[in-house]
């Protein structure tokens, strides 16, 4: 499922575990492989795996708890997010997708 289950232990660089509150959409992407978009049933969890990079987009972010090997699980706080080397979470590179559900303190892009 394109979710690093093919990775070796010692290849796993990343690793970050959803937990959905509600039943929820969530986009995602380990390294380089193909994108996949699965619904996330209540009390279900997705675990992805990585070596350089994991991208995850979700419809609802107040149904989404996430936890890294650094951190406890915690509410997420916006929609894309990348995880870092040292188990920290910060937004993507690629941009945060706009959703009713983004906090106003979101940066909004740069106009020309």
């Amino acid at each position: 499922m394109n979710k690093g289950d093919d990775l070796k232990p010692k290849e796993v660089k990343k690793k970050i575990s959803l937990e959905a509150l509600e039943d929820v959409w969530v986009r995602f992407q380990s390294d380089e492989k193909p994108s996949m978009m699965l619904l996330l049933r209540r009390g279900k969890f997705l675990v992805i795996k990585a070596k350089d990079k994991i991208i995850f987009d979700t419809n609802d972010v107040a149904s989404l708890r996430y936890r890294t090997r650094s951190s406890a699980f915690e509410p997420l706080t916006l929609n894309q997010l990348t995880v870092e080397n040292d188990g920290t979470i910060k937004p993507s590179p690629e941009g945060v997708t706009g959703t009713k559900k983004l906090p106003e303190t979101t940066p909004s892009p740069s106009q020309p």
